[in-house]
């Protein structure tokens, strides 16, 4: 199985395939690429429930690196990002990503839960809690992708999709066919994290305290993400009735946040991925 990965960037596609990194991008017609090697990890980070982690982390990383170059190659030079800059446009974010995604749908269920009284029961107040954190979801999705520059990154988010769908079938040249919806997409990851988070927060007594709740929450994440990972890789290997139905609702997710590519785009998209294969 040809797992390889990658990412939209700002006028340009991402592609991985294992400790290459591929990167196209375009300006005013012309493609520029660049490949980036990375170090071998050791092999501790390679086992089961560790990796999902350490991957999740290092994607992370690579990707706001790979933003940051491509933000700078559509800027003129005097206009570029620092690297402080950068640092503190993540700590902003990420900060804003809890607030939003993870305290504001704790604290309306809370406000629901000793308003009315029903959700006294833990998988109820986790049910609720899951559900305000989808609609906050798609809501941010809907949002942003009125903008024309976030609709263009989803554009090159299907050509990144039908370039490693044909590349995966060894049909590369007949790219056109194929969807630009794809399994191991980042969507699916997120639905699968909520929802397996609806579950182990099922566990979590509606009688601590709202900051325990949370405290708990966020240590959590971790098991959650790796269990993830572990099962959307398991699909890729090994695809069977459960686990397509798990990452089916990601498959939805992604009618929001990929659109048709154009020739272009594709183009790209194929430039970043013959960098690593």
């Amino acid at each position: 199985m040809k797992n390889i990965g990658g990412q939209a960037i700002i006028d340009g596609v991402l592609i991985r395939n294992k400790n290459k990194i591929g990167i196209a991008t375009v300006k005013e017609g012309k493609i520029k690429t660049v490949l980036w090697k990375l170090k071998e990890k050791p092999k501790f980070l390679k086992l089961i429930f560790i990796r999902g982690i350490y991957n999740l982390i290092e994607t992370l990383v690579v990707g706001i690196r790979a933003l940051n170059y491509s933000a700078d190659e559509q800027l003129e030079k005097e206009e570029k990002f620092s690297i402080w800059g950068l640092i503190l446009t993540l700590v902003v974010s990420l900060g804003i990503g809890v607030l939003i995604f993870k305290f504001f749908p704790l604290f309306v269920t809370e406000m629901l839960n000793k308003s009315l009284g029903f959700l006294g029961n833990s998988v109820w107040f986790s049910l609720i809690e899951g559900i305000l954190k989808l609609v906050i979801f798609v809501l941010y999705v809907l949002l942003i992708s009125r903008m024309k520059d976030v609709r263009r990154i989803f554009e090159f988010h299907g050509a990144e999709h039908k370039v490693v769908n044909s590349y995966e079938k060894n049909d590369l040249e007949n790219y056109k066919k194929y969807d630009v919806k794809h399994e191991r997409c980042g969507s699916a990851f997120v639905f699968l994290v909520l929802f397996l988070s609806v579950v182990v927060y099922s566990f979590i007594s509606v009688e601590l305290s709202l900051f325990e709740k949370l405290g708990y929450r966020l240590l959590l994440l971790f098991p959650i993400v790796s269990l993830s990972y572990e099962v959307l890789k398991f699909n890729s290997k090994h695809p069977n009735f459960v686990s397509r139905i798990l990452i089916y609702p990601g498959l939805l997710l992604q009618k929001l946040t990929v659109r048709e590519p154009s020739e272009e785009q594709i183009k790209v998209a194929k430039k970043a991925l013959e960098l690593v294969v």
